[in-house]
This record gives C-alpha cells, structure tokens and sequence, in this order.
C-alpha cells in the first residue's frame, strides 16, 4: 500500500468531517431534532408503611391504631388495635368502654395510594371490654366479633406535610358478641346473659403518617 497515498486519504476525510459536522448541526436544528443528552427524570420509591389514629376516638379515650404495609400503590394491609380507656361513669353522647380489640384491616385505592383518591376499606376485630352507660348503675360486659366497611376520600398532605394522609368513609357494621349486665361496677353475678347480632352504621375518619 502506497503511505502516501493513505495519508492524503485520511487527512482529506479529516477535513470533510469537521467542515461537514457544523452544518449537519445547523440543518438538523432547523429540522427539529439535534442529539443531546436527556437526563433520566427521578422516580419517587414507594414508601411501604402506613400508620394511623382516629384524632376524634380520643375525645371519648378511645386510642386506635392502624399498621398497614403497602404492597402496591393499591393495597396495603395489616393489624388494627383498639384500647378503651373511658372513665367508669358514662358519658352523654357515648358509652364509656374499658377494654380493647385486636384484628385486621386493609385498604384498597382507587387511584393511587400516593395521590388524593377514594378507597375501600374493612376492619375485622375480636373486642372485649366493660361498657358503663350514662344514668345507669352497673355495667355490661361485652365480648364478640366486630365487623365493618366503608367507602370513603383520602386527602395526601401538600410540600412539606406529603407524608400526612386524611381518610374520611362511611359504611355498614356488624357485630356478633356475648353480653351480660352486672348490677355492681366491679364483680358480682350476672342478671341477664344473652347473644347479641347487630347492624349499624360505621362512620371513620382517620389521618396517618407514611414512612
């Protein structure tokens, strides 16, 4: 091969490469579509635990709280426990309940977990508590199977308050227990002794943290 001749072949495509490449610029600009680096827009992780309380329960002493994991931005699931912790002299809007309940519960959203969205959720508890009636001696002692539903709006905090949720449904409620009324507040023997199966309205309103 002819040196000579390679090298006046490499130095001319040299040449028509850097006197080509600007203009090859200039006319893909004007067309609409140039090469450059795009950067790769951040995807948010998913936080997977939720934790909630129902603010309004504490007026009456009643501290709940809701322990979910996020398997999707749909689902999430987890234990539910209820402590009563109402003062023994019943209240005039509720009775006062001293005991707790223990279950599960779960959510489904429609949208999407991460964004304002209207959800679906149950609860499934066992509950055993002393409930002490406003005007009334004595109390009953209640234990059984508590069930409810509700079809509700979720509201996602905004900036800084992202992590905060609100939950606000309502639906129906079942309750399958054992009930027996006591003359005296603390022992003593039964005077009625019988099975309850109840239908009521479940009204929920919660807020929670995500982490």
């Amino acid at each position: 091969m002819d040196f000579a001749a390679f090298s006046r072949c490499f130095v001319i495509s040299c040449l028509t490469f850097f006197v080509a490449a600007p203009s090859f610029a200039a006319s893909s600009k004007k067309r609409g579509f140039i090469y450059r680096v795009t950067p790769v827009p951040h995807r948010e992780v998913l936080k997977r635990w939720e934790f909630r309380t129902a603010p309004i329960a504490l007026l009456a002493r009643w501290y709940t709280l809701d322990v979910s994991w996020r398997f999707s931005k749909h689902w999430s699931t987890g234990p539910a426990v209820v402590f009563y912790r109402s003062a023994t002299i019943g209240n005039m809007l509720t009775p006062s309940f001293r005991g707790s309940a223990v279950g599960w519960q779960g959510n489904y959203y429609f949208q999407s977990v991460e964004r304002n969205s209207w959800y679906a959720g149950f609860h499934s508890y066992y509950e055993e508590y002393d409930s002490y009636l406003e005007g009334r001696s004595g109390r009953d002692a209640v234990k059984g199977l508590r069930l409810d539903s509700a079809l509700g709006y979720q509201w996602r905090g905004a900036g800084s308050f992202r992590p905060l949720h609100f939950m606000a449904g309502v639906g129906p409620e079942y309750k399958d227990r054992q009930r027996k009324r006591f003359r005296e507040l603390e022992g003593g023997a039964p005077f009625e002794d019988g099975h309850q199966s109840l239908f009521g309205i479940f009204l929920e309103f919660k807020m929670g943290i995500e982490i």
